[in-house]
């Protein structure tokens, strides 16, 4: 069985001071559906590095990363896109949310900038509940 999120000796390298800084070195993850998995560590240790490579916002130095079996990074910008906004949900360490928009708006805009079949309004009103935060007043 091929597994949903593959790193493979994973590496990101910045230039600073003219020397060599390494926010990822040779990083190994495999997920399957269902997992859970937790990436801790200190600020600055490449946790955000390693989660934008992850979900295709950062191109690595180095090493590969399968989704599905598919190298994410031989993808154009656009396909790219399309799998984000289809497939991998990732939400940022702070404000990323569109702060003049209600939080359906905010959730909503994945269907207008890719159209969808379906009903917006359920489907947020869904997606909204399975994370918990549907109000009861809401519906």
């Amino acid at each position: 069985m091929t597994e949903l999120l593959e790193l493979n000796e994973l590496t990101k390298v910045y230039k600073r001071g003219g020397r060599n800084f390494y926010a990822v070195n040779g990083a190994n993850l495999s997920a399957g559906p269902g997992d859970f998995i937790s990436i801790i560590g200190r600020s600055g240790s490449g946790k955000s590095t390693l989660l934008n490579i992850s979900a295709g916002l950062l191109r690595p130095t180095a090493g590969t990363v399968l989704f599905e079996g598919h190298d994410i990074h031989c993808l154009s910008d656009k396909e790219a896109s399309f799998l984000r906004n289809e497939k991998i949900g990732y939400v940022p360490q702070g404000q990323s949310l569109l702060s003049n928009f209600t939080v359906f708006d905010n959730v909503s805009i994945p269907w207008f900038l890719f159209k969808r079949e379906g009903d917006v309004e359920g489907s947020v009103f869904i997606l909204l509940e399975k994370v918990g935060m549907l109000s009861p007043h809401a519906a």
